[in-house]
């Protein structure tokens, strides 16, 4: 199509729903709420750089659905869940090792993690496969060797950073950059 849209029809979306082509919307949840059959909703930005709207076709009562027709999303949930909370251990017995000096290699390797290493970066740029650098605020203001986190990051990832380096502002530019400032 010429702008490139995509039509998807869902059948009884409920809260929740994961949405083909763009997994979970909460905001979509929260913008079906009261409507009723003929209603679009606002455009919501979903997980992808996708931008989604809807349109109420039919509109159904609450009700308590079957177990059978919910047990895949309970499912999902509680596997989810106890991802999670996995996560959050593992996160927390890196951030006890490291602080206790182990090599950032070997607690990765040990606990199924992997070790990252950006360029350097100011609290206003991006951390390439992470995202914005604002996730990492903490270590702006710690000394080199300092381990941060756990910082909770995007697809339910968890973040434990080392600061490797500080590189202090460099004074001689700011005449040359005092305009943009």
């Amino acid at each position: 199509s010429q702008y490139n849209l995509e039509v998807v029809r869902v059948e009884k979306a409920g809260a929740g729903q994961v949405y083909p082509q763009v997994g979970s919307v909460p905001d979509m949840d929260v913008a079906m709420a009261g409507n009723k059959k003929g209603d679009v909703t606002p455009v919501i930005q979903a997980p992808g750089d996708k931008l989604v709207f809807a349109e109420v076709l039919d509109a159904f009562p609450p009700h308590v659905q079957p177990f059978a027709d919910v047990e895949s999303r309970v499912r999902d949930t509680v596997v989810r869940q106890k991802a999670q909370l996995l996560a959050a251990d593992r996160a927390k017995q890196a951030i006890n090792r490291l602080r206790a000096g182990e090599d950032i290699n070997k607690v990765a390797k040990d606990l199924g993690a992997e070790v990252k290493t950006s360029n350097e970066f100011t609290i206003n740029d991006a951390v390439e496969g992470v995202g914005s650098a604002t996730l990492f605020s903490e270590g702006f203001s710690k000394p080199a060797g300092t381990v941060i986190g756990p910082t909770p990051a995007a697809n339910d990832s968890t973040i434990v950073a080392k600061v490797v380096a500080k590189v202090p502002a460099d004074l001689s530019q700011l005449p040359a950059s005092r305009d943009s400032i």
